[in-house]
């Protein structure tokens, strides 16, 4: 018995030896890739090299995607720095989703992150206030859940969700060329995978034999959309709402998880002013040409009866077509019956089957996933019908398909400025800044402005805008402004360098107001520069009547930084006194004189404050 025992334990052990080695083998393997160096970074979040204090999203974070890198799409997140170790008084809020989220095509300072940014630092001037933004173009939920885990890592105090637009279309979406066809869970089993070095070699390797992936001409839409006609409640469409509904219930409850609030956005698009990108049947119908002729025809001549008893044929006959739809709510909007004009064009939007904008089932899906997993909802497309003319949404507020004006982008962003506040995070709001004046102080240059209007100008110039794409040459710049942003557009410099220039315009020309909107979004952007943070307080404190108070924190800022520099000192020693603040303006002007016994500014501060 003794001996069959032993011969039983050897047999397990061998089989448990024979099981471990492979696995040994693997390991050893991944722990050498690893000392090797092997594999890139992508990271989201990566130091900075000239400051490893801070660190900023990393550029190529898109990267992580793709088996071959040189796939990839040339999108990125904004440049944005913020501490690497969280300070104990810091309020740290990170925005994820789409281009929309990101502040195309102005850049972050329109995003909410930009707007958010400017408004919370304002409200909570004792704070440290970092706004992170994660959002970039053709980005869907996959890329929101694969961030999350480093999202929470960095320990935000909130997150701001504001996408499902790239759904279908954006990396990984079901109809994107970057597309994946598998179920949610094996892609993102597929995604964890990636952390593995081993796996990446393997993905190298294969990237070796597979053919380079052919590039459309043209746009970033033209070449991600590979399924141009996704029909409403197709499988494909199906499958297109499982993969949100799947990817945000996984995102929320990480974050519930974690015990971090966040504040999921309902969508917003242009409904009235966008007609459907593939709205019509894709053979040739003779019935259905001649009724959108007679209809198209009697809505130039304005005879809009005639144009609703067409599209109501139309509608009858062809329910599937988003254009029946659209002329639909064209007629009903003319004649004034506004109901049935956003049923319409509501309806036109959810049968466009070239699906770069959100369905109506989206908000469905929203609203569930929150109520699940404890988010706040943020009525972001109410925002916008509330600010719209007969509450549609148009190009009153939209530059293109749905994309925001600065106006649009500032509703966004005040909605959940609205939101944070009403939940209140643990904070006291009672210096919370007023729509009114965050509205007049957004962070959006004239130049960031006219940069944008470019990139829409050419970008409605193409595909899917126009059948081909036309010809499309920047305007004449009629002032220094133009100048600079079309030097910017045109690739010649980047933001900083226009900035800058646009900053000395502005001085040259004692337009304060504009001076210290770049100045502050400057010192925003490198918050560990101590001169960019004295410039915004002085071209504030020059403003007429002069923003003595929303400057301290700038000119504190720039003493914190460079504590040893007599001019930063001085200058906040002025401001202290200036604006009543008699025991800091104290303490500062005796650092002063202790770093210069005969400094005449700090003399006469103490003389006045004894006096």
């Amino acid at each position: 018995m003794a001996t069959a025992a032993a011969e039983k334990d050897r047999r397990i052990l061998f089989t448990l030896i024979a099981w471990a080695l492979p696995l040994l083998i693997l390991a050893t393997l991944e722990g050498a890739l690893r000392l090797a160096g092997f594999g890139d970074n992508y990271d989201l979040f990566v130091p900075l090299e000239q400051n490893p204090d801070y660190l900023q999203p990393n550029p190529e974070v898109i990267k992580r995607f793709f088996s071959n890198p040189d796939h990839a799409p040339d999108v990125s997140i904004d440049t944005s720095y913020f501490l690497a170790e969280k300070p104990e008084n810091a309020l740290r809020i990170v925005v994820q989703g789409g281009s929309s989220a990101a502040g195309f095509p102005y850049g972050k300072n329109a995003s909410p992150a930009g707007m958010l940014q400017q408004r919370l630092a304002r409200s909570f001037p004792t704070r440290t206030v970092e706004v992170i933004l994660t959002a970039m173009s053709a980005v869907n939920s996959y890329t929101l859940l694969d961030f999350a885990g480093e999202i929470v890592e960095i320990q935000p105090d909130a997150v701001v969700i504001y996408a499902g637009h790239n759904e279908f279309l954006g990396v990984l979406g079901v109809g994107s060329s970057l597309g994946s066809r598998s179920s949610p869970g094996f892609t993102r089993l597929f995604l964890s995978m990636r952390e593995l070095r081993l796996f990446r070699l393997m993905q190298r390797v294969v990237g070796v034999f597979t053919p380079d992936r052919k590039k459309r001409e043209g746009t970033l839409m033209a070449n991600i959309a590979a399924d141009r006609s996704i029909a409403l409640d197709s499988a494909t469409f199906q499958q297109g709402v499982m993969q949100f509904r799947s990817n945000l219930d996984a995102l929320l409850a990480h974050y519930r998880a974690a015990d971090i609030p966040v504040f999921v956005g309902t969508l917003a698009s242009n409904e009235k002013d966008q007609a459907p990108f593939s709205g019509s049947p894709e053979v040739v119908n003779p019935a259905w040409d001649t009724i959108v002729e007679s209809a198209q025809s009697a809505l130039q001549r304005h005879e809009y009866d005639q144009v609703a008893r067409d599209t109501a044929g139309l509608v009858a006959d062809f329910p599937d077509m988003a254009l029946a739809h659209y002329l639909q709510g064209r007629a009903a909007l003319a004649l004034g019956n506004y109901t049935a004009a956003k049923s319409a064009f509501s309806a036109a939007r959810d049968h466009d089957r070239l699906r770069f904008r959100a369905p109506g089932v989206f908000e469905e899906v929203i609203r569930q996933a929150a109520a699940e997993h404890g988010a706040d909802v943020v009525e972001v497309e109410q925002a916008f019908e509330a600010a719209s003319p007969n509450g549609i949404i148009g190009n009153e507020l939209m530059l293109e398909h749905l994309h925001p004006n600065a106006d649009g982008y500032f509703i966004l962003s005040s909605a959940y400025f609205d939101e944070l506040q009403a939940d209140g995070l643990g904070l006291d709001w009672k210096n919370a800044v007023p729509g009114h004046l965050a509205r007049a102080e957004q962070p959006i240059s004239r130049v960031e402005l006219l940069q944008g209007k470019y990139r829409v100008d050419a970008l409605m110039h193409d595909w899917p805008f126009v059948a081909e794409k036309k010809t499309w040459n920047l305007p004449d710049a009629n002032d220094r402004e133009a100048e600079i942003a079309q030097t910017w557009y045109a690739g010649k410099i980047d933001w900083i360098h226009a900035m800058n220039q646009a900053l000395v315009h502005y001085q040259q020309t004692n337009n304060y107001t504009e001076a210290s909107r770049v100045a502050v979004n400057l010192a925003d952007a490198f918050p560990f520069e101590a001169q960019p943070q004295h410039v915004a307080g002085m071209m504030l404190v020059r403003q007429t009547p002069p923003q003595g108070l929303r400057a301290i924190p700038y000119f504190h800022r720039a003493v914190r930084l460079d504590p040893d520099s007599l001019l930063f000192m001085t200058t906040l020693a002025r401001a202290y006194y200036i604006n009543g603040f008699s025991d800091a303006a104290r303490q500062v002007a005796q650092r002063l004189l202790q770093m210069s016994p005969d400094n005449e500014i700090g003399q006469q501060i103490l003389e006045a404050l004894d006096n």
